[in-house]
């Protein structure tokens, strides 16, 4: 019966949004990953309708995630309290399934790693790992001498010791990044100075 309703939902996702979940990937473990999730929480009412999930829960989830990666800080009193809403939402709705620990982290103790860390909660996300990783593998291909491990680390070593020096940072061009918009939802528990909420068009966050 489960495997029967998992092969509906992914054909349903995959003929009314052209999304791939769950299928296996070379290289990787399978197709779900963060642009996935992306498309998933970008359409709620999609979401919401094909799965059985709760619309306003889906959007709420959608709203922390934004939230915590926009790159701005965020007020951990205001995201606690709507952290803590949503945990009782889903409480209520799905209280015969337990909450995953991921989901846990992002609920309840989200206030505390946002006062006890100097950087902003979207900073310890793990985007700075994987872009780091995308340098390392470009840096070993194209700027490492490979006579030798031993020269092949050393350069990749000194390559990466450059790249990161404050200065040298603070100059490069960065490459564009694609940014989106952050509704009045988001926007209403972050930092942000002079930013008006009830702006129709919001903020940008890359």
């Amino acid at each position: 019966m489960c495997d029967i309703r998992r092969k509906s939902l992914i054909s349903q996702f995959r003929q009314e949004t052209e999304l791939l979940i769950d299928i296996p990937k070379p290289g990787f473990r399978n197709t779900n990953d963060g642009n996935t999730a992306r498309r998933f929480f970008q359409g709620p009412e999609i979401s919401a309708r094909i799965t059985g999930i709760d619309q306003m829960l889906i959007y709420r989830f959608s709203v922390l995630l934004k939230a915590s990666s926009s790159g701005y800080d965020v007020d951990p009193q205001l995201y606690d309290l709507y952290a803590f809403d949503t945990a009782k939402i889903y409480v209520n709705l799905h209280e015969w399934y337990l909450m995953s620990p991921t989901l846990h982290k992002i609920l309840l103790p989200g206030k505390h790693v946002i006062n006890n860390f100097q950087l902003s909660i979207s900073q310890l996300s793990e985007d700075v790992q994987e872009s780091r990783h995308k340098e390392l593998r470009f840096f070993r291909e194209h700027n490492t001498r490979k006579i030798s491990r031993q020269s092949t680390n050393s350069n990749l070593m000194r390559v990466l010791l450059t790249s990161s020096d404050p200065y040298i940072f603070g100059i490069r061009l960065l490459p564009p990044k694609k940014s989106y918009v952050l509704n009045k939802d988001v926007i209403s528990f972050l930092k942000c100075p002079n930013v008006d909420v009830n702006s129709e068009n919001g903020i940008t966050s890359e």
